[in-house]
C-alpha cells in the first residue's frame, strides 16, 4: 500500500476518507507508516529510558509501537499523504503527551543538553552508556570537571573531537586528560590542523 500512488484529491470532501485510509494503513504496518528510526525519536526514547532507570517512580509511559497505535489519531493530525505521515516527528508528539511531573523528571534526570564549566552548551546522547557528549577540543578549553546527568549521579563520557568532528580521545576524567594525554593529542593534531588553536598549556578552569 505504501508504493501505490496517492490519488485522492486533497479537498474537504475527501479528508475523512484520506484520514481513514491512513489510519487503516498505519494500524496494519506501523513500522512502515511511522518513522521509528529518526534520530530525534531514538534520542527521546533513550532519554526516557535513562530517566526511568534513575527514578523508577514516574508516570513516563513506554514509548513504543503499542503506544503509537493507541494515540494514532492524534499522531496523524492533519497529515494528508503517507509521506506527510512518515515525516511526523514522533518525539514531539510523545513529549507533548507527558504530564508536567513527567517532563520535570525527564529534565532533572536526563536533560537534553548540558553546560560545560566554560559555559559551552552541548547535547547529550543517551543512546550510549554512559551518556555521551561530543565536543571539539578547543570548545572544551577551560573545562576540567564534566557535567553529570541522572540528577548528579552519572558523569557523562566526553568525546573530545578533532576539527573534522571525529573523536580523538574519550574520557570521564577531563582533568587527567589535560594533565597526561593532551600533549600527545596536541602533537598529533596540530600538524594536521595547523590553523586551529593548540596551546601547550590548556586554559585554566573557568569558575
Amino acid at each position: 500500500i505504501f508504493t501505490l500512488r496517492e490519488t485522492f484529491r486533497h479537498d474537504d470532501a475527501y479528508r475523512p476518507l484520506i484520514r481513514q485510509t491512513l489510519l487503516d494503513a498505519a494500524r496494519k504496518a506501523p513500522e512502515k507508516a511511522l518513522n521509528f528510526k529518526s534520530d530525534a525519536w531514538l534520542q527521546f526514547t533513550a532519554r526516557c529510558t535513562f530517566a526511568k532507570q534513575c527514578q523508577p517512580y514516574n508516570d513516563i509511559p513506554d514509548f513504543n509501537i503499542s503506544w503509537a497505535l493507541k494515540v494514532l489519531p492524534q499522531i496523524i493530525g492533519h497529515a494528508a499523504t503517507f509521506k506527510q505521515l512518515y515525516e511526523i516527528d514522533l518525539s514531539q508528539v510523545a513529549f507533548k503527551s507527558l504530564s508536567h511531573a513527567a517532563k520535570s523528571i525527564l529534565q532533572t534526570y536526563a536533560p537534553e543538553r548540558v553546560t560545560l564549566q566554560n559555559g559551552y552548551e552541548t547535547p547529550v546522547d543517551y543512546t550510549l552508556s554512559p551518556p555521551v557528549i561530543r565536543v571539539k577540543i578547543q570548545k572544551a578549553f577551560g573545562t576540567y570537571t564534566l557535567p553529570r546527568v541522572g540528577a548528579g549521579t552519572t558523569p557523562v563520557l566526553i568525546h573530545l573531537c578533532a576539527p573534522n568532528g571525529r573523536a580523538a580521545q574519550m574520557t570521564q576524567d577531563l582533568a587527567n586528560f589535560w594533565r597526561s594525554t593532551y600533549a600527545d593529542v596536541r602533537k598529533l593534531l596540530r600538524g594536521r590542523y595547523p590553523k586551529h588553536d593548540w596551546p601547550e598549556q590548556p586554559p585554566e578552569p573557568c569558575h
